[in-house]
């Protein structure tokens, strides 16, 4: 809802985001690819996840269970909604021709888009049933995972995998690079305008080998043992001792006499 309604309310209070300044911070809380204020959602389902006790198959069967049911739920709900009002594509339509989110200029009385948007599911809709949905999925595959690992062949078969997913910061972020290098030296625009997959092959495979080597060699990413370290030093700074004028009251003297009728009210 926030990163529905913030966005256009933004466009129609007179930001021109990204043109005047604004884009990076709106992008980043609202109207980018990963808004914040919903993927957030994503990153508290993770440390919840990682606090419970995923060595053990009772906790890996309900992953997979409680994930396949928010998927359905998610996906499914969205489906028999959306098709109510002529479906997905329509509504996505009506929504791109009403939407002011990135336009260079908003004509005075500009019309706010259709809430129906709200229903669908779609990626980077970033509604209430994509999250459902979407993080539904992933805690399904995050179950399944480590069902089929307790198996050592399965494992050693996926330990490409496992390893990519240890380290994914650093992968994601030479990644983020190898695009920007190949478009600045070389104009290819992989992202926006690819010609085939073969780039897509290319960084997948040496993501996979990459990562399996350092983690074989290294053990930990580098940008992960940096994060780990921040967090490290972060959680050993002692606490902030009180100001010595500042003094906790006395305990009462259990051997002091109180007087009759009182000792109750202590």
């Amino acid at each position: 809802m926030l990163a529905f309604w913030g966005s256009e309310a933004i466009g129609h209070v007179g930001l021109r985001y990204p043109y005047d300044g604004t884009g990076a911070v709106t992008d980043y809380l609202l109207t980018g690819h990963y808004p914040a204020v919903v993927w957030m959602a994503y990153v508290l389902l993770g440390l919840a996840l990682g606090r419970l006790g995923l060595t053990a198959r009772r906790t890996q069967t309900a992953l997979v269970a409680w994930g396949a049911a928010a998927a359905v739920v998610g996906y499914a709900a969205s489906f028999v909604a959306t098709e109510a009002l002529g479906g997905a594509s329509t509504i996505a339509y009506t929504f791109e021709s009403t939407t002011v989110v990135r336009r260079g200029e908003v004509p005075d009385g500009a019309a706010w888009p259709d809430p129906a948007y709200l229903l669908l599911a779609g990626p980077h809709t970033d509604t209430w049933f994509e999250v459902l949905g979407s993080g539904g999925f992933a805690v399904l595959v995050v179950g399944g995972a480590l069902l089929a690992t307790r198996s050592r062949a399965v494992a050693l078969v996926l330990s490409p995998l496992a390893a990519v997913g240890a380290m994914a910061l650093t992968v994601y972020t030479l990644q983020i690079v190898a695009l920007w290098v190949v478009r600045e030296w070389f104009g290819l625009d992989l992202v926006r305008s690819p010609t085939s997959n073969e780039a897509l092959v290319v960084m997948t495979l040496a993501s996979l080998v990459l990562a399996t080597l350092w983690r074989v060699a290294l053990g930990k990413g580098p940008l992960e043992r940096l994060v780990t370290g921040v967090a490290a030093r972060a959680a050993s700074v002692p606490a902030t001792e009180p100001h010595p004028s500042v003094s906790a009251p006395d305990a009462p003297d259990p051997t002091e006499e109180v007087p009759h009728g009182r000792r109750d009210q202590r």
